[in-house]
């Protein structure tokens, strides 16, 4: 049982972070299944906007003594 919840728990995460239910990692247990559901969720177009990470500004250079 312990195997399963931690089989299906990464599956959950990346179906709800792609728009889909959680729930829908469940059919993930069911042969055959599982593959036109990874086909179905890797070629759709996912609900989620990227973040752009705010960078650093580069550094500066140490002015020369002369």
């Amino acid at each position: 049982m312990i195997a399963v919840v931690v089989g299906i728990l990464p599956y959950w995460k990346i179906f709800s972070k792609a728009g889909f239910s959680g729930w829908m990692s469940l059919l993930m247990l069911v042969p055959l299944l599982n593959l036109v559901v990874l086909y179905i969720v890797a070629f759709s177009q996912w609900n989620v906007q990227p973040t752009f990470q705010q960078q650093a500004p580069p550094p500066t250079l140490p002015k020369h003594p002369w």
